[in-house]
């Protein structure tokens, strides 16, 4: 298992040019879905700012680094340091408790103050606006407030919880006397000159805001903020604060210059309390044993829309902003990758694709041996396959259908088989989790029948919090259903095993490969899948095997 870690992080190690390493990443995961946006720099020194794919598929509007994108929950950021901005101006102290601006607030949440919201560490749940878009923010408020328990006392747990920073944006205007985009516009983003970043102030040029959207659905058949297409075009409840990666990077260098909140704002900005959280950010160790500071936002569906990472003693900042709709774009594999092409490590390079038409004649609906069917299409833009079908999704992110010739990780089999017999004594002496956890997993599974098989699908290395670590994908077949386990191995020899839920559809690009034939990506797994078609099937080949699908239908 050792070797294994060693030969996977040598794999793939990119050019010592990290501009032009990042933009060839970049440029390869376009060609397989992706669309955004990326600004990398030193200091004053812009390295790369580039756009990727459209902002508007309709429309056929390209991404550029000033297009403007959803930035969902690194608006935290801003809201916190509205919070101190308050503090310097005697309006209020973090550490007043939460009662001070609300006169509703039951007995046993009255001390809950100012610096455990920001910190997440209040103990409110993970409650959502847009579930309830019939209230207003301040009702929200008031009914989460009185209605839901808390999860633990104040102060004593770390709990990541969105309702946290919609609480504080209502602080700011009961402060400040003024909606609370006015006085963050006022006091941060006009005097560093961020001229187009908030929802409803900025002078939007409409042609020049990423809209979200697939190739094959509409965006009004997609579920929840999905079916929001423009992000200006969200009611109140789905409200989101738009930026650009150039203004991003004016935050940054005013941050970095000390030209917004005072040293002692600032430094509080940026001291974690608890799981390395501190005000809207979180700050953490790299693998160099240098300081990461960093905070991103995701959609529902969508997976990451932008990422902040400023990585402070090498003086480098990475913004990634998003608006494709791709399996598997996380921000954490993302940026691992990129910080492995800034800081000579070895990242997972998407297979290179080339300009070519696509034959028509390839399109129709296929089914596998066990019956999953996907449709290939083509579009106006990229030829894609489409499914809403567990085993046909694996299939286009894993290939076959089995392991193949991939080596089993047996550590992860032996522990899981003796859990699924009720004996814990293995799984205890390796793993960082209660046994509970994953007894759990196999009492629901009773209802899928027997368990069949355990077999590990793909592996992935990866590094976490600066510490390394082997992650191996498992499928348990049961009689009626397969389940899936990611198992990621620590240095310490421990495991630890969370479950991981395939996408409930998948609209993958066939990049054109140079040897021929097509190729997808997945980034989360690192995992691309060959695929080859004859006429009348087409053949997926990854790390999970091969598979042959039969057409059954023309489009």
């Amino acid at each position: 298992m050792r070797r294994l870690l060693f030969l996977l992080f040598l794999a793939r190690v990119v050019s010592a040019d990290a501009a032009s390493s990042i933009d060839e990443y970049f440029t390869r995961l376009a060609a397989h879905g992706f669309s955004g946006a990326v600004l990398v720099a030193r200091g004053e020194d812009v390295l790369l700012r580039k756009g990727y794919g459209l902002a508007d598929k309709k429309r056929g509007i390209v991404n550029r680094s000033d297009t403007a994108f959803n930035i969902a929950s690194l608006d935290k950021q801003f809201i916190a340091a509205g919070i101190l901005r308050l503090e310097e101006m005697g309006k209020l102290r973090v550490s007043d408790p939460i009662s001070r601006f609300f006169d509703f607030i039951p007995d046993d949440k009255k001390n809950i103050t100012l610096h455990q919201v920001l910190t997440h560490t209040a103990g409110f749940s993970d409650e959502y606006w847009d579930e309830h878009p019939e209230l207003t923010r301040a009702e929200f408020i008031r009914w989460v407030v009185t209605e839901r328990k808390l999860l633990a006392p104040p102060g004593k747990e770390w709990s990541y919880a969105s309702f946290d920073y919609w609480l504080l944006e209502e602080v700011i205007e009961r402060a400040s006397g003024m909606p609370f985009e006015e006085f963050l516009n006022r006091e941060l983003f006009a005097p560093t000159g961020m001229r187009f970043t908030g929802f409803a102030i900025p002078k939007w040029d409409r042609d020049n805001v990423a809209h979200t959207s697939l190739w094959t659905v509409p965006s009004s058949a997609l579920p929840g903020e999905m079916k929001f297409e423009n992000p200006l075009d969200r009611p109140a409840a789905w409200r989101v604060m738009l930026s650009t990666p150039e203004d991003l990077y004016r935050w940054y260098l005013a941050l970095r210059a000390g030209r917004v909140l005072t040293p002692d704002s600032r430094r509080r900005l940026f001291t974690p309390v608890m799981e390395n959280y501190a005000y809207g950010w979180y700050v953490a160790p790299t693998i160099r044993g240098t300081k990461l500071i960093h905070h991103g936002g995701g959609g529902s569906g969508v997976g990451t829309v932008v990422t902040f990472d400023w990585f402070v003693d090498e003086d480098t900042l990475v913004v990634i902003t998003n608006n494709s709709i791709m399996s598997g774009f996380g921000a954490d594999f993302i940026i691992a990758d990129v910080e492995a092409m800034l800081f000579s490590g070895a990242a997972m390079m998407p297979p290179p694709s080339i300009a070519r038409k696509e034959p028509a004649s390839v399109g129709g609906t296929y089914r596998l041996p066990r019956g999953g069917t996907f449709d290939v299409v083509q579009t106006t833009g990229p030829l894609v396959a489409v499914s809403r079908d567990a085993e046909a999704i694996s299939a286009l992110l894993l290939g076959g259908t089995d392991a193949g010739s991939l080596s089993q990780d047996t550590l992860a089999r032996d522990v899981l088989l003796a859990a699924s017999r009720g004996e814990f004594a293995a799984f205890d002496a390796v793993s960082a989790d209660d046994h509970q956890w994953i007894a759990s997993v196999f009492e629901r599974a009773k209802m899928h029948g027997a368990l069949q098989d355990i077999t590990t699908m793909h592996y992935r290395s990866f590094i976490r919090d600066g510490v390394p670590e082997l992650q191996s994908f498992v499928k348990l077949r049961f009689e009626k259903r397969d389940l899936y386990l990611r198992v990621m191995h620590h240095a310490s020899g421990k495991v630890q095993i969370d479950r991981l839920s395939p996408p409930e559809g998948i609209e993958a690009a066939l990049a054109p490969s140079p040897q021929g034939g097509y190729t997808t990506w997945e980034p989360r797994l690192g995992s691309s899948v060959r695929v080859d078609f004859a006429e009348k099937s087409v053949r997926l080949q990854g790390s999970a095997g091969t598979v042959i699908a039969s057409r059954v239908a023309k489009p």
